[in-house]
């Protein structure tokens, strides 16, 4: 099943039944995918949706789109939910649960970084979803080929849509020029991020 993402219009995204032979029983599970133009796929080769112990043919046929609903933690107020049939004889529907745009993430434990390619600031503010452990922390730097960059305080806690805090630095003065943006991870994950105005 592929639909477009309601919440980045420019992301479709897939949930694909895979047929697996295993001592020559039929399995089914589901993966996940993601593509922005429906020609090129990212697809993952690891399960999406584990189908548990009692694993069959028919299991994770999943329907079509996600829909937000509540949590009940004020940290984290919305999710997404989905629904996906198991069981081949009699079918039953079952709702799974996901973060908040956190299809796939990036964990890193002991300071590493992840770049992004370098893309062309517009907008003054920076948004992002991300989660620390114990002890954990992320701090993100926006760095241009002049040598320029700003680098966020420390950022702990668990949040779907953190603003980044430059201290005395300003993203604006960025605007208009290629940058790479840099998010060093201790013990955190990182779902996404958004530049915006």
């Amino acid at each position: 099943a592929i639909s477009q993402y309601e919440r980045a219009p420019q992301l479709y995204i897939g949930l694909p039944t895979r047929l697996t032979v295993i001592n020559g029983s039929f399995k089914t599970d589901t993966m996940f995918m993601s593509s922005r133009d429906l020609v090129n796929w990212n697809r993952y080769s690891d399960v999406y949706v584990d189908p548990g112990p009692n694993w069959e043919y028919g299991d994770c046929y999943p329907s079509v789109g996600f829909v937000e609903t509540a949590t009940g933690d004020s940290d984290v107020p919305t999710e997404l939910s989905f629904y996906m049939k198991e069981k081949s004889g009699r079918p039953i529907l079952y709702r799974y649960s996901l973060r908040l745009d956190g299809f796939v993430s990036e964990n890193g434990s002991n300071g590493q970084t992840l770049f992004t390619k370098p893309v062309v600031m517009s907008g003054d503010s920076l948004s992002v979803n991300y989660k620390t452990g114990e002890g954990g922390s992320m701090t993100v730097t926006v760095a241009d080929g002049e040598g320029n960059s700003i680098t966020s305080e420390p950022m702990t806690g668990n949040s779907t849509d953190a603003k980044v805090s430059f201290g005395d630095g300003d993203l604006s003065a960025f605007e208009g020029k290629t940058v790479t943006v840099s998010f060093t991870l201790n013990n955190a994950e990182l779902y996404s991020f958004l530049l915006d105005k």
